[in-house]
């Protein structure tokens, strides 16, 4: 078979077991530099015995070391791995070029973007925000962190490309309501981010049972008491359904990561749905049940292992308002609550400077002993979902994010058994 048939056979195997991508030569020689991740070029000659005939059909390409859970899920470090023949040659091939300094340059706001506007509809926000060629810092003497968020709607993101141009981390969706078929790249997507030598943090992606909340919301304000009561032990059993499904899968991510590597942002939870709620009224008496919810899923996942992680909530600044989940939250969450802001912005400034009614400085305790004197704990921000420059595809959505610490405090806030 000759190389080209092989590499479109590699392509179509990459595809089948969700392997990230592999048919990406500039991933290939850069990877190679920096040992994160090593593949071994066959026709260098590296043909250790351990190699099966389906590894080298990955555009002839060695995979040394694969996460397995029922499916090759990602290529991991293995450096050491091929003959001293092998590795001279490698190095000894001629070095693609660096991206020049504008390729993905640190952006400094206030700048000027390309703005992707989309209204709000229904249960989930759709992707907006700033279109912009890196990531952006809200100003040249804040200290931030950068990175991303992703899920299998982002199957398309270049993991490299992103620690290149400056991420940290990537939150990675475990899972999603109660259903695990909601949520299958999880692990390709964890390994992903280990091998590009960045820090995974876990999310889940939560449910508010909205085929029934809408009737609640749509029912005259005299039912819907009666109403909420006849759905709280379905809505109770919901979310110990939805804990137990990411607690599962964050252990399991966990055991594949490598001995060395354990560290892990804390655990967040992705509160962005909206149960349809028009008004003051329906959207106090969803948000007691919505509030109930969260306490309870909570509650299931800090039992345990998972007990010590501080807990972070994501949404939008209405849906937080509009149904009180950050008190809520913060009346029944044993651990440290943090919020992860989704605010959008013309010119990539941070949410904090655009707070005309105190509502961010209230949330975030803006100013309280012993937190951060601009964000609080509002530690993480989503300031846009275009970042299309660290995506294999032109014109996909990817979330960009930026935590609001020095790396000193960066990496206090890792979890795990190696953190620093």
């Amino acid at each position: 078979m000759s190389r080209s048939a092989l590499r479109g056979e590699a392509i179509r195997t990459a595809a089948r077991l969700q392997v990230d991508r592999t048919d990406n030569p500039r991933i290939h020689t850069r990877l190679n530099r920096n040992r994160s991740v090593f593949f071994c070029h066959v026709d260098f000659g590296c043909k250790p015995p351990e190699i099966s005939r389906l590894s080298k059909l990955f555009g002839g390409l060695t995979m040394l070391k694969v996460l397995s859970t029922g499916f090759f899920s990602a290529i991991l470090i293995a450096s050491n791995f091929c003959t001293s023949d092998c590795r001279a040659q490698e190095e000894s091939a001629a070095p693609l070029p660096e991206p020049g300094p504008t390729t993905c340059a640190e952006i400094v706001a206030p700048a000027s973007f390309e703005m992707a506007s989309a209204e709000i509809r229904g249960l989930n926000p759709n992707n907006d925000g700033i279109k912009p060629s890196g990531f952006v810092k809200p100003s040249i003497d804040r200290p931030v962190i950068h990175g991303i968020d992703i899920s299998k709607y982002q199957d398309e993101a270049d993991f490299r490309s992103v620690k290149d141009c400056g991420g940290s981390f990537a939150y990675v969706r475990l899972s999603g309501g109660t259903n695990p078929d909601n949520e299958l790249l999880y692990r390709t997507h964890w390994a992903n981010t280990r091998a590009s030598d960045m820090i995974p943090g876990p999310y889940h992606n939560f449910s508010v049972i909205p085929h029934l909340l809408k009737n609640v919301a749509t029912a005259p304000s005299g039912k819907r008491s009666e109403l909420i009561k006849a759905l709280t032990p379905e809505a109770m059993g919901s979310a110990k359904k939805q804990a137990a499904l990411f607690s599962t899968r964050l252990a399991e991510v966990l055991s594949l990561d490598p001995s060395n590597n354990k560290a892990y942002l804390p655990i967040a939870i992705d509160l962005s749905v909206r149960p349809l709620a028009d008004d003051e009224s329906s959207r106090q008496e969803i948000g007691t049940l919505y509030g109930a919810m969260v306490c309870e899923f909570i509650g299931k996942v800090s039992k345990g292992e998972f007990g010590k992680s501080p807990i972070v909530l994501f949404s939008d600044p209405d849906t937080f308002e509009y149904y009180r989940l950050i008190e809520k939250a913060d009346s029944c969450s044993q651990q440290d609550v943090l919020i992860w802001i989704r605010h959008r912005t013309f010119d990539g400034s941070a949410f904090y400077d655009h707070d005309a009614d105190g509502f961010f400085k209230d949330i975030c305790k803006i100013g309280e002993e012993g937190k951060d004197n601009q964000a609080g704990r509002c530690l993480i921000e989503q300031y846009t979902s275009f970042g299309g420059f660290a995506l294999f595809k032109n014109g996909s959505p990817l979330d960009l994010d930026r935590i609001f610490a020095s790396e000193q405090e960066f990496q206090a806030l890792w979890q795990g058994s190696e953190k620093p």
